[in-house]
């Protein structure tokens, strides 16, 4: 994916009468929105993720799945469960992004 130009606001003129009402407007410069430019496949993609974990039980079956049939996946774990199970995707020269702890909602007051 490359950005090609990113978006920049719009600026508009307002004309108002004696009484402070607005008698016209008109963009002295439009808005304009980013441009981005895909590359890659052009068929139908999915794209497989995989949240919260990793999990020693489930992680391994779900990487030996995914390696059997050429597939890839996005895994996004929770800091204090990948120290905790590091080895899970070193060992497979697998690359991890790593969140901050994720806090319960349930616990959280309003």
């Amino acid at each position: 994916m490359q950005i090609v130009a990113v978006s920049t606001p719009g600026q508009r003129q307002l004309d108002i009468d004696s009484d402070g009402m607005i008698v016209d407007e008109h963009y002295t410069r439009y808005p304009t929105p980013y441009i981005i430019r895909q590359f890659g496949p052009t068929g139908k993609v999915v794209a497989l993720t995989f949240d919260d974990g990793p999990d020693p039980k489930y992680t391994p079956r779900i990487l030996q799945i995914l390696r059997d049939n050429g597939v890839n996946g996005t895994f996004f774990v929770i800091g204090n469960r990948a120290a905790q199970y590091r080895g899970l995707f070193a060992k497979r020269g697998r690359k991890a992004m790593t969140s901050a702890t994720i806090p319960s909602l349930t616990r959280i007051s309003r």
